[in-house]
């Protein structure tokens, strides 16, 4: 029973996870009309609109969704294989090296002034060490220790989804569109880093519980 509620829970998380990545991609794909009054970029001061600013921009943008859908890919290794898996775990690693510099430039100009712009980077400095960490132990051999780090850094760039989540929530309780943005942003960082741990810990507790499991029927 409770392995069965186990498998719906993840079962679950994986559609809505994907449901919403998938959402997320049909949303920017509108940006790559390459219009500078789209949206958002609308919104910016005539100071920062820039060709090296849209062409950041639209970097991050690309990366991020390329982030995004590869991240659910690679925790089904068994559907792909060990050979692919290990090629695009090697385009998320490139790829994130791309996507945190220039998120981090484009959180300089953006809207919650240092608030958000250290959250964004914090965001960016947690990934990269998470990315080295999951990096490491992927060449020491420890693939369960590499799975947790992986875990951890995909948590974080799908806040991205979570953000947007929090933030249409929070528009209901609060019409101040700027507070309601950096609380999204700190809430979705927060809550994604704390599934990502109980996650790692239902994990590991399966784990000691088969291994238990295992030995008893060896005694």
């Amino acid at each position: 029973m409770l392995k069965n509620l186990a498998f719906l829970g993840r079962l679950l998380f994986w559609v809505l996870t994907i449901g919403f990545t998938l959402l997320l991609v049909v949303n920017a794909l509108p940006y790559f009309s390459f219009n500078p009054e789209y949206s958002m970029l609308g919104e910016k001061p005539v100071s920062i609109k820039s060709s090296g600013y849209f062409i950041l921009f639209y970097v991050h943008v690309a990366s991020g969704l390329l982030c995004l859908i590869l991240g659910p890919v690679l925790f089904i290794q068994k559907l792909i294989g060990k050979g692919i898996h290990k090629i695009l775990g090697k385009v998320f690693a490139y790829n994130t090296f791309i996507l945190v510099p220039t998120g981090i430039y484009l959180s300089l100009f953006a809207k919650g002034g240092i608030t958000s712009t250290l959250s964004f980077s914090l965001l960016g400095i947690l990934m990269i060490i998470c990315l080295l960490k999951g990096i490491q132990q992927i060449r020491n051999g420890n693939v369960k220790k590499h799975s947790e780090w992986m875990t951890r850094i995909y948590a974080l760039a799908a806040s991205a989804l979570t953000f947007r989540i929090f933030h249409i929530a929070l528009l209901y309780f609060s019409a101040d569109y700027i507070e309601v943005y950096v609380a999204s942003v700190n809430l979705s960082l927060v809550a994604n880093l704390l599934i990502a741990e109980l996650i790692i810990e239902s994990k590991r507790r399966t784990i000691t519980k088969t291994k238990l499991s295992w030995e008893e029927l060896r005694s």
